[in-house]
């Protein structure tokens, strides 16, 4: 354990309360800025992404998702180009909508375990075993070859050495 926070998608900081420019911490995580406040003006200086939609009121416009996806009476699941699975395509779009990130379906069905999507290719995370042990490996061969941490003396050392006399 590290002592520290473990952090949703796209959170930052030791508190996990930093999100990166242009978004904002809500209470689902960092979202697009016009998706948390209204700003000054009218929808037309205002651009929405991902399915969000704008609205005015009181010269102020703001972004927000009215996505309503219905009861899952049977789950259709899907495979977002993100790479992860989604219960069906409509919590797919308001996933994206609510984080503003480009999602669409890549294939119907789960997403492949441990494939990471880039373009349209499946790649393993991991090219190959990573050696993540820091321990000196030693073969008999090696047993005469020490750490530099030991600070040990040899058996010889402490044989021969004798009490000191002191001159006078």
């Amino acid at each position: 354990m590290t002592g520290r926070c473990v952090c949703k998608h796209g959170i930052l900081g030791m508190k996990c309360d930093i999100c990166p420019e242009g978004t904002v911490l809500g209470p689902d995580g960092c979202m697009d800025e016009s998706l948390a406040q209204s700003f000054p003006g009218s929808c037309s200086q205002l651009h929405c992404k991902f399915g969000a939609i704008c609205k005015e009121s009181g010269g102020r416009s703001q972004c927000f998702c009215e996505i309503s996806c219905p009861p899952i009476s049977a789950p259709a699941p899907v495979c977002g180009s993100d790479g992860n699975t989604y219960v069906t395509s409509c919590q797919m779009s308001l996933f994206s909508c609510r984080y503003q990130k480009p999602v669409t379906v890549r294939q119907q069905g789960p997403c492949k375990p441990g494939g990471i999507i880039i373009g349209a290719e499946d790649v393993s995370p991991t090219a190959g075993p990573v050696r993540r042990s820091t321990v000196q490996k030693t073969t008999l061969d090696q047993y005469e070859s020490k750490s530099t941490r030991d600070v040990s003396h040899s058996e010889q050392f402490y044989l021969s050495t004798g009490p000191t006399t002191s001159k006078t």
